[in-house]
């Protein structure tokens, strides 16, 4: 596996821990655009549309916001950008992992959520 595929429910989760220090107004907004770039099927596209939201945001030129999208491009572009829909080519991937997520949840409860070594835990 050459990519790294991030479940898109952490990723805003952690975006919007962050977004938090935001008004209503500029948080919403700063939010819909990142929705909406995860929302795109195609390389090419994504990498212009993160160029044109910093350029966007960089513009309104307030220490906050700049710090902001220094922490978003610097996360969330550069080093795990695997969020968007378009992020794997010819798969369909889900946005999230909550299936899998709920599946180990079963798992945990169903070993009273014992910690076990491998060979421990084949033997339950």
């Amino acid at each position: 596996m050459t990519k790294r595929v991030n479940c898109w429910a952490h990723a805003i989760r952690s975006i919007d821990k962050r977004l938090i220090v935001f008004n209503d107004k500029i948080r919403k907004e700063i939010r819909l655009d990142i929705v909406n770039m995860q929302a795109i099927f195609r390389d090419d596209l994504f990498v212009h549309a993160t160029q044109l939201f910093k350029k966007k945001w960089i513009e309104k030129n307030y220490s906050s916001i700049k710090e902001f999208i220094d922490y978003f491009m610097s996360q969330w572009i550069s080093k795990d950008s695997g969020w968007y829909e378009g992020y794997v080519d010819g798969l369909c991937l889900p946005s999230t992992s909550n299936g899998l997520e709920s599946f180990h949840d079963k798992i945990k409860q169903a070993l009273n959520r014992k910690r076990l070594r491998l060979i421990e835990f084949l033997n339950e």
